[in-house]
């Protein structure tokens, strides 16, 4: 029988769990920032996760409310994991970049500063208590997503399989269209490229969230982009969907779909990464009045023209999306099992 609140819930301890090892090792060394060793744990896993159940929730659930606040508790605690996580990776870039002191030193205030406020918002959260220095765990979120829970209605399995076949289904043809119509920008790089990656991201964590409720179809020789499923993609760990024999009956995701998304979403992080990278470097730089020239040199292989990322991604976009249909297809196959 499926437990939409144990999803949640296991989530929930994966993250508890991970702040436990993080206040033990603090102990150990009371000088480092708790923040950035949770970060080290692994702490912003289970977050996506837990973003993922409560953005379905919002949308398909007869708890939205609920829901909505659930979301915005677990997407201001992995926002803060985000930030901190980017700066700690600029931070360790400059160790090859070795960029002027001065952007070096910003890089560092920056990390050290976020490092703080991620323990402070853990605290105010009621993941951890005490103060620096002398942390301890606390269970008050998971107290108090408990006590909200008893508040929840829950779908029956056969009317949530169906919420989320008609949700996932408007999701992956809403995107297919955004593009069409050149509604996403793909000339801009924030706005427009990371974003549209990260909704394309959401369809694959919404399949991993939900702990298997949704589960890979069967492949037969007559799928649409069957040429995407070989055993090596079969291999990769982010195309293996987790399996849970009590859920029933399960969203079926189209197996070629599902590996040609997971290939496309790499494809646009391996070229807009270092693109993005240029263009913050760069703005930083020239608020210290630096060359941009200097710049292009310090970063290397990492660095990357506007141009060069945006001609790039356009091309990987005109093959998965606007050539061979991915989304269309995927759409096609949830909206299939519709009844």
């Amino acid at each position: 029988m499926s437990d939409p609140k144990a999803r949640y819930l296991y989530q929930l301890n994966k993250f508890s769990e991970a702040m436990k090892k993080s206040v033990a090792e603090h102990a150990t060394t009371p000088k480092s920032s708790l923040g950035a060793i949770s970060h080290k744990h692994d702490g912003r896993t289970p977050l996506f996760q837990l973003q993922a159940l409560a953005r379905l929730d919002r949308k398909i659930s007869n708890h939205s409310e609920i829901a909505e606040n659930w979301l915005a508790e677990f997407k201001a605690l992995e926002d803060m994991f985000g930030q901190y996580d980017h700066w700690n990776t600029m931070v360790e870039n400059n160790t090859r970049w070795k960029l002027p002191n001065d952007l070096g030193q910003y890089f560092i205030h920056l990390r050290f500063s976020l490092s703080h406020k991620l323990e402070l918002l853990l605290t105010t959260q009621g993941w951890i208590t005490g103060t620096p220095g002398h942390w301890a765990p606390s269970t008050a979120a998971v107290n108090r997503f408990e006590n909200d829970a008893k508040d929840a209605a829950w779908h029956k399995p056969r009317k949530e399989q169906q919420k989320l076949l008609e949700f996932l289904r408007d999701e992956v043809l809403k995107i297919h269209k955004a593009i069409e119509s050149r509604k996403i920008d793909l000339q801009e790089l924030e706005s427009g490229i990371h974003e549209f990656r990260r909704k394309l991201r959401w369809i694959l964590i919404y399949a991993s969230a939900l702990r298997g409720k949704i589960s890979l179809g069967k492949p037969a020789p007559s799928d649409a982009l069957n040429q995407y499923v070989t055993e090596e993609r079969m291999k990769i760990p982010f195309n293996q969907l987790p399996i849970n024999s009590d859920e029933a009956p399960v969203v079926a995701f189209l197996p070629g779909g599902l590996y040609a998304l997971g290939e496309l979403i790499k494809k646009i992080s391996d070229i807009k990464d270092p693109g993005l990278c240029t263009e913050e470097v760069t703005r930083i730089g020239d608020f210290y009045g630096l060359d941009p020239e200097l710049i292009r040199r310090s970063l290397g292989a990492d660095h990357s023209h506007h141009a060069d990322t945006v001609t790039a991604v356009q091309s990987a976009v005109d093959r998965y999306i606007l050539k061979e249909k991915i989304l269309v297809h995927i759409g096609d196959y949830f909206d299939k099992q519709i009844r």
